[in-house]
This record gives structure tokens, sequence and C-alpha cells, in this order.
């Protein structure tokens, strides 16, 4: 079986629902997780989890050292411009392991390897095109892809030491396969990939019927998209949903071993999958005024009332 390691270098205090997060990956023994922190709180990190403690800006000097360019990161959300270099970044960590990767804590994993196969690690190098998660092949050519130059990417350099983010983890390293004819596995039909410019729950990959409702069940290390449409309930299990920029209830408790995630609650109530409750636990909202914070948002930062992350805008992404 191919090893993998996921290296998430994460600085303040993690999300409400992180012991949920834990809990998942501890559901996927066969993979190793590598998470480095300022956050001295105290979890119970399952053994495939391990922790580095280091300072924001120890990690900046030894990116620095490691790329040998500078490295001018004032804010940790720009981190995610460094992560297709973290083979070179975290060399000795991933010495060892057949593909290392990363990924984000405000997602819930399932069965990975059900949707990772031997076969899906033997035919591609590159495993996602997402930032919140991927993989890469762990040797010399793909460690090192990050520096190859082709047209319309800034070069490395300018990437690393500007305070503007370049969203180089995906938009920039998928022009760079495309150029180097490396194929990329596609995960869309794999994930659930959640609208964050919606309230209510929507898939930004799938084909979605108008009616239809969402919530999901974890349940002993498989996590389902629970579908209800009409008079229809159908499940369709996933490898992970991604709930991007949004703020999470969690009453649910550590010990079950089933949740339920509907409207931004995590729950272990045991909640019966019916149309009735479907249509109570995983309504869509009438009025959705997420949009338009967003829209007010950008012009606020446009006007600098209010600081916001400035984007690179690639011309090939137009």
């Amino acid at each position: 079986m191919k090893s993998i390691l996921f290296i998430i270098p994460y600085f303040g205090r993690f999300n409400n629902y992180f012991e949920w997060w834990l809990k998942t990956c501890k559901f996927n023994p066969s993979i190793d997780w590598l998470i480095v922190t300022d956050c001295s709180e105290k979890y119970d990190y399952p053994p495939n989890v391990h922790v580095e403690y280091t300072s924001f800006e120890e990690l900046k000097e030894r990116a620095k050292k490691a790329l040998e360019v500078d490295v001018n990161i004032t804010k940790p959300y720009k981190l995610c411009d460094l992560r297709p270099a973290y083979g070179i970044i975290f060399a000795d960590e991933i010495r060892g392991y057949d593909f290392w990767g990363h990924c984000d804590v405000d997602v819930l994993f399932g069965d990975i390897r059900r949707f990772l196969t031997e076969d899906v690690l033997e035919k591609y190098e590159k495993i996602s095109r997402w930032g919140h998660m991927s993989l890469y092949k762990n040797n010399f050519a793909m460690n090192t892809l990050f520096r190859k130059k082709v047209c319309d990417v800034p070069d490395v350099s300018e990437i690393f030491s500007s305070d503007i983010a370049y969203c180089f983890d995906e938009v920039g390293m998928r022009q760079i396969c495309k150029m180097n004819d490396i194929a990329i596995c596609d995960t869309a039909d794999m994930i659930f990939n959640i609208d964050w410019k919606k309230k209510a729950y929507e898939p930004l990959y799938w084909e979605k019927q108008k009616k239809d409702s969402y919530a999901f069940v974890w349940e002993k290390g498989h996590l389902y998209a629970c579908i209800c449409n009409d008079n229809n309930i159908r499940k369709r299990e996933i490898m992970y949903a991604h709930f991007q920029k949004r703020s999470i209830a969690n009453d649910a408790c550590i010990d079950e071993n089933k949740l339920f995630v509907y409207n931004d609650i995590l729950s272990t109530k045991n909640i019966q999958l019916t149309v009735s409750n479907y249509r109570k636990y995983a309504k869509s909202v009438f009025f959705d005024f997420t949009m338009l914070r967003y829209f007010f948002d950008k012009i606020l930062v446009k006007l600098r009332v209010k600081r916001g992350t400035t984007y690179y805008s690639y011309k090939f992404n137009k």
C-alpha cells in the first residue's frame, strides 16, 4: 500500500469542530497527517496525526532557507502559495512516503482509500487540483515542479516574496501541470465542495436539480452526502466535504460514531433520514444574503474601510 502524508501548517486557534476533523483522520489509519502549528491547546490527537510546534516566524525562516528565495509572508493565508513547495520545505518529514500533500481543516473526511485506490495512486503523479486537498508523488520531479517556468505564471521568487495571494496551489500549479503534460486526477466527483456564496448547502462541482437539498452523515469512517428531492432521499458516499468560510455550530458528542451535519450544525442526535426531517433540518433558505454580504465586503475592501486579501489575476484564468 502506497504511503501518504498530508502536511498542514496552521497558526492560531483551530475551529470549534477540529476534534471531529481529528476523528475523521483517525478512521483513516493508513494515512498520516503532520500539523505544524503554534496552537498549544490540548487535543486527543490520534496516532496517525503528528504535531510539530513552531512559530509562524520560524516557519517563514525555514521556508526561506530551504527554498533559497525571499519569503515575505505576513499572514497565514498566504501559506497557500507555499503549498507546492512543501516537498522541499519538509524534505525530512516526507522521507519514506510515496505521496505527500496538503489539506484544510475545515473539512470532514470519509474513507479516503475507497477513492484514492492503489490503481489511482499508480496512475497519477498529482491527485486533485484543489487546495483543500491535493497530493504529489514524492520524487524529485514532482517535488520541484513548482519551479518550472511557464507562460503567464509568475516566477516563484515573485510569488513567495509578495503579499498578493496568487492561488498558486490551485491555479498556478494547474497551468504548470498542463504545460508539462502532467495529468491530474480529477476528484470533483469524489468530494462535496460546498458553495460558500450560498447559505444552503449546494455542491460547486456536481450537477444539481433545483429542488435538491443536502445534508451529511458521517458514520464509522464513511461520509455520505444525502440528497433530498421531492419525496426521494438518496445517499452518495464521498471522500470529504469542504465547509469553506462557514461558521459551524457544534453540539455533537465526540464519543459518538455517527454524526449529522445540516444547516451548519454538527449533531449526534439520532435524526432519522426521512423526507419530513430533511424538510425540517436541511431546508433551503428563502432569502439568502450571503452573496450580498460578499459583494459589500468587496466594496469596503476597495474603499479601504475593511482589510482584505488582494488576489493575482491570471490571464489564462479569465
